[in-house]
Parts: structure tokens; sequence; C-alpha cells
């Protein structure tokens, strides 16, 4: 086991701890009664939006040029529109570390960077999608729009659940949707 946990840390380029905690977990769900129909339940209740945000971040993190990539996503997305809260903190902390650092990108100083409690979740992202070198800059912009489109939904709707009616409010709301409508023009043209 430890010869190709060595093999696997040298191919994804991570260390040997994260590799250990990712086995154990999933030994640990393997030995919980119902795991193969609790692992279909958890995929399907999954959004979309779930779903590609954590594979944009995944995208970034296993890219050539991570700080290039997160610089696209962050120009259009904000860390605070990401509808998970240890993404948001793994947004805010990348943002932060490409602003201090200069010089490349290094993935084991970004994840000891990282509180205890999100390593795992990082873990999870850095491995969710497969790398592909030759991926569309077009494809992750789309992806990244949509990023977008859920956030001013969820806003919308945030809104329009609130109580509280007033001017303000429905001049945001109208704003927002004239944010939506033109991304939504710009997806149709690319």
């Amino acid at each position: 086991l430890s010869h190709y946990i060595k093999k696997l840390t040298n191919i994804l380029d991570v260390s040997e701890q994260s590799i250990f905690t990712l086995i154990n977990r999933v030994r640990n769900k393997k030995n919980q009664k119902g795991f193969l129909s609790k692992k279909v339940e958890d995929d399907s209740k999954e959004t979309r939006d779930i779903k590609i945000q954590k594979y944009v971040l995944s995208l970034i993190f296993q890219s050539k040029d991570p700080f290039n990539l997160s610089e696209k996503l962050f120009n259009t997305v904000g860390a605070e529109e990401f509808s998970t809260p240890s993404f948001k903190k793994i947004a805010e902390n990348l943002i932060s570390f490409n602003k201090q650092q200069k010089e490349s990108f290094n993935i084991d100083k970004f994840s000891l960077r990282l509180k205890p409690e999100l390593r795992p979740v990082f873990d999870e992202l850095f491995l969710y999608a497969t790398y592909e070198a030759d991926f569309e800059v077009e494809n992750v912009n789309k992806l990244i729009n949509e990023i977008k489109k859920f956030s001013l939904k969820r806003e919308i709707s945030s809104l329009l659940k609130s109580k509280t009616a007033s001017d303000k409010s429905d001049n945001r709301i109208t704003e927002l949707n004239t944010a939506l409508k033109k991304l939504e023009k710009n997806n149709i043209k690319v």
C-alpha cells in the first residue's frame, strides 16, 4: 500500500497524508451499512451549481498556471458568491495567496495555509476533476459565467423571499435581472 501511495504522490504531486486521509475516508464509508445506496443518493442531491463550482476550482488547482485561471474566475465571480461556505473560504485563501505569492503556485504551500478543517475539502476539490492539459478556455469561461448566473439567481430568490419589500429591494431585483439577462445573452454568443 505504501509503495502505491508513494507512486500516487509523485503522479498527483500531493502529500502522502492527503492520500492516506482519502483512503481512510473511503474505507470508513465502505464499512458503514448501505454504503453504495448512500453514495448514489449523495451524488443525486448535489446540484449542478455545486458540481460546477467544484469542477472549476478543481481545474484551477490542477492547471499549469493556477494564478492565471483563478484571475479569470475572480474577475467574474467573487469568493462570496460560492454557495458552499467551505468553497468560499478556499476561494478567499486562494485570492490572498495569489496576492502574496510572486513566484509560481505551490500546491503544498497553499494547502498548509488552509485551516485543518478545510484540508479534506481541498483534497476532494483537488481530485474532483481529472487533469486535462488542453481544456478549452471558452468552456471554462462558460462554466465561470454559469457560476455567476447561479449566484445572481440565488440573490434574486433570497430578495424575493424576504418579507420586507421596499423600493431598494425592488431596484436591486431589477439590477440583478438585468445583469442575469446580459450574462445569458453573452453565453448564447460564445
